[in-house]
């Protein structure tokens, strides 16, 4: 049998002991920085559904502006038209921005993009019909449902 000094003993010891603590240390290490860029993972994602509920938040707003000016020829129903329909495209921009780096997220950013101007040219049309044609053709622009299609387009 192989018999080993006091002094080997506990050297030996010692150094089988100091190979766990690095072992643990490197594994306590590579979980931290798993956790760490799950974390990242975890913000960008709440990131992006904030921009994504800021988008449709502006579009609701907007639509629900040109409504209430339509049904009450009531100017001051406008505001919500008129703050929220320029910040759309940039909140868009802002949202391709942060997906930057998912190129299939990047292409429905296309889509949605593509909607939301077809929507902001719609809301704008119905309003010059109000303003050429009056109240009723403009109502009947609104009930014909482009606006709700297009604003369908956006929230999927």
């Amino acid at each position: 049998m192989f018999k080993l000094s006091f002094k080997q003993q506990v050297l030996t010891g010692f150094g089988i002991s100091l190979f766990f603590v690095l072992i643990s240390a490197v594994s306590s290490y590579l979980s931290i920085d798993k956790l760490n860029s799950d974390t990242k993972w975890q913000t960008h994602t709440y990131d992006v559904i904030d921009i994504i509920k800021d988008i449709e938040t502006q579009v609701i707003n907007s639509e629900t502006g040109v409504r209430g000016y339509v049904l009450s020829g009531n100017r001051a129903f406008l505001a919500p038209y008129t703050k929220n329909s320029s910040e759309i495209l940039p909140t868009i921009r802002k949202l391709k921005n942060t997906v930057s780096d998912n190129p299939g997220q990047k292409a429905r950013i296309d889509s949605v993009e593509f909607y939301a101007n077809a929507k902001i040219y719609d809301m704008r049309e119905v309003l010059n019909i109000y303003a050429t044609q009056g109240k009723e053709a403009a109502a009947l622009k609104v009930m014909a449902g482009s606006g709700q299609y297009l604003k369908g387009k956006i929230q999927h």
